[in-house]
């Protein structure tokens, strides 16, 4: 019987899977007990943060290099946690690094794992299955389907059910709700802005894009931004950020209430080269509401594609970040939007680096403000893409498999808090089809 549960999120579309999947599984399992390795989300969930993951994400060697220390520590004090008090599943979300050596020692442990969202999962071949990877969980809940052939032709018990964005998809209502706010009787386009949620994407990539917001601001009549600030970027840099780049807040923030929005979320006006708002978090809703928006790589950029919204995808991460691309340019994927990975094509410009600049994102961006081919050749992308996603209700049925499996009295490997550990288990058995 499942009756405890122990998640780990390292990242922060991660984290907001797993609040879900928590309350999905709550409401299949009354009196389950959870504790998280995770973010915002899972603490607005209720539940109890063991370690915040929130400041955890890196890309690249030299930005996760600086992390090392407090995710070192915090994979030491995971493991001490299973070992102690072992929960009755671990369920893993992403963030590789983090996680399969943690799913690996949880299972030599005795304790039973379920991986959502795997490394590599986004690769178009679905990835290489390491003998690491392989053992790590005893399930795998993988977002793409090609994961899910790689998976289990590797022996392993891997599910598709579609991608779990697609349970965040906003309405019509939630778009013209945000819409409404932005317009403040204009009638020009709206562009969002999306630099990351890491800090190093707010140091370098931001300044790029707000300058960016600037140059078009002078040629585009009516021309409005709207930036959704992810919940783990410091209130106060994003602050002083704007006003170095000529925005200064206009009057008091303002909340949207439940009849502009299914949730209430706070928007913040800023007047210069052209208005800004800030929504705090939202960025789905924020993407449903722009005519376009520069963006950097990440599951953000599928959440454009999701909900219509054409990009330029861009990636600046400072000299360092640079230096290692150029270095490790011939093994590195293709492309950086998960739209043009998924597609195999650069469906949307992609501008990394050196060939990240005001000017050459504003160039990339004025086509897609009319209705011209360049904004109907990705939103006819868009809709291929969507195909092969599946159908909402994604983290409904995780939960549903999770509960199956471990929460009707079906026996579990069990844990144990001492003595030597177990050897890692075989691969669970493929599904029948």
């Amino acid at each position: 019987m499942l009756r405890s549960l122990f998640i780990i999120a390292g990242e922060l579309s991660s984290d907001r899977y797993a609040a879900r999947l928590v309350t999905e599984l709550r409401e299949r399992i009354p009196g389950l007990r959870v504790e998280a390795v995770g973010g915002p989300n899972l603490k607005a969930a209720g539940v109890p943060l063991f370690r915040d993951s929130s400041q955890w994400s890196a890309i690249g060697i030299a930005e996760a290099f600086r992390r090392i220390l407090p995710i070192w520590t915090g994979h030491r004090a995971v493991k001490r946690r299973l070992k102690a008090d072992p929960p009755d599943l671990l369920v893993l979300l992403d963030f590789g690094a983090f996680n399969v050596p943690t799913g690996n020692f949880a299972r030599r442990w005795g304790i039973p794992v379920v991986y959502a969202v795997p490394p590599g999962s986004w690769r178009p071949d679905g990835g290489r299955v390491s003998a690491k990877l392989a053992a790590c969980a005893d399930g795998f809940l993988t977002p793409f389907e090609p994961s899910e052939r790689t998976l289990r032709a590797a022996g392993l018990d891997a599910h598709w059910m579609g991608h779990p964005l697609l349970d965040f998809l906003p309405d019509a209502a939630d778009r013209e709700g945000i819409r409404r706010r932005l317009d403040s009787g204009q009638n020009g386009p709206v562009v969002a802005i999306l630099p990351g949620s890491r800090g190093q994407e707010l140091q370098h990539l931001a300044p790029v894009m707000l300058d960016t917001a600037k140059r078009m601001a002078g040629n585009v009549a009516g021309l409005r931004f709207v930036i959704p600030r992810a919940t783990s970027l410091k209130r106060d840099r994003f602050e002083q950020l704007l006003q170095e780049h000529g925005w200064a807040a206009a009057g008091s923030p303002e909340t949207l209430s439940a009849e502009a929005m299914p949730e209430a979320t706070a928007i913040q006006e800023y007047a210069g080269p052209a208005p800004l708002y800030v929504l705090e978090g939202r960025a789905i809703e924020a993407l449903a509401a722009a005519d376009a928006a520069m963006i950097c790589s990440g599951t953000a950029t599928l959440e454009a594609a999701l909900v219509g919204c054409p990009m330029v995808i861009s990636y600046h991460g400072g000299s360092s970040m640079a230096l290692e691309y150029m270095i490790r340019k011939a093994v590195v994927p293709k492309y950086i939007g998960l739209p043009n990975l998924l597609l195999d094509r650069e469906l949307c410009p992609e501008l990394i680096h050196e060939n990240c600049t005001p000017e050459r994102l504003e160039e990339r961006l004025m086509p897609l403000l009319d209705g011209g081919e360049a904004r109907r050749a990705q939103q006819e992308g868009f809709e291929q893409l969507r195909t092969r996603l599946g159908e909402p209700g994604v983290i409904s049925r995780w939960a549903d498999f999770i509960a199956g499996r471990w929460g009707d009295g079906a026996p579990t490997s069990g844990g144990n808090s001492g003595g030597e550990p177990r050897s890692a288990a075989a691969p669970a058995k493929e599904r029948e089809s």
